[in-house]
């Protein structure tokens, strides 16, 4: 039976970035514990050392299972095998993609959307997509003066002709419309709207309203703060505040 799975298997000594605290770190040896129902104590085994495998009637399925240096928590894939042995995020199912807390302050709408597209993202691309389109509707709506009813592929175009955006979140943003049948669909007005999408499509989604995100809320607060530290200060010594 072999013990080396394809598919995205993180082990002990493995370089990358922590699903839960999005940390690049070296992970560590995690341990499989056994206990016995009213029996102190048990057996572990470290997960660089022993293979886990979970005898069911008709199937087996191994665990792989690592550490976390830095935030202590548990990396969980699990293999079956068909064809070939396949393994898959068990724990976390999906990568943490934290939401500014700047936009979590200001917009529940749009944070509850990115979190559910986030969440989403191994589990289904078409239902992340479909919730990523949404989120970026509500947020080109609303701060980017783009037209309600409109469809995504003519408001991303709006915005793009205003010349309002940095160059490189534009041509990010203009990207996304060469995906597959992007253009056709309107507004999403039904809740749990799914649309077909291709590979990379609903993590290039993510990625843009990460970049809006960061233009739209991150910034203009951080610089806010900036200049209201600065007025504080001029105030002490006597002199006039800057102008907003």
């Amino acid at each position: 039976m072999s013990s080396s799975p394809t598919g995205n298997v993180t082990k002990p000594g493995d370089v990358g970035k922590c699903p839960h605290c999005s940390e690049k770190l070296r992970f560590e040896d995690a341990l499989y514990g056994i206990s016995p129902k009213g029996v102190a104590g048990g057996y572990q085994g470290h997960s660089s050392t022993y293979d886990c495998f979970v005898h069911g009637a008709r199937e087996i399925v191994q665990v792989f299972a690592v550490g976390c240096p830095g935030c202590g928590k548990p990396v969980i894939s699990i293999g079956g095998k068909s064809e070939q042995w396949s393994a898959y995020p068990a724990y976390p199912r999906s990568p943490l993609r934290p939401v500014p807390a700047e936009v979590r302050a200001e917009d529940k709408s749009v944070t509850g959307d990115y979190e559910e597209a986030a969440l989403l993202l191994s589990l289904s691309p078409k239902a992340s997509a479909a919730l990523g389109r949404r989120c970026l509707q509500t947020l080109l709506v609303k701060k980017a003066g783009a037209k309600p009813d409109d469809f995504l592929n003519t408001q991303v175009d709006g915005v793009l002709k205003s010349k309002a955006l940095p160059e490189y979140i534009a041509e990010n943003l203009d990207a996304i419309r060469h995906y597959g049948n992007f253009s056709v669909h309107p507004m999403f007005t039904k809740v749990g709207e799914i649309v077909d999408v291709e590979p990379g499509e609903a993590e290039w989604t993510l990625g843009i309203l990460d970049d809006l995100f960061d233009h739209y809320y991150v910034k203009p607060q951080r610089a806010a703060k900036r200049r209201d530290d600065l007025n504080k200060k001029l105030k002490e010594v006597g002199k006039p505040p800057m102008k907003s």
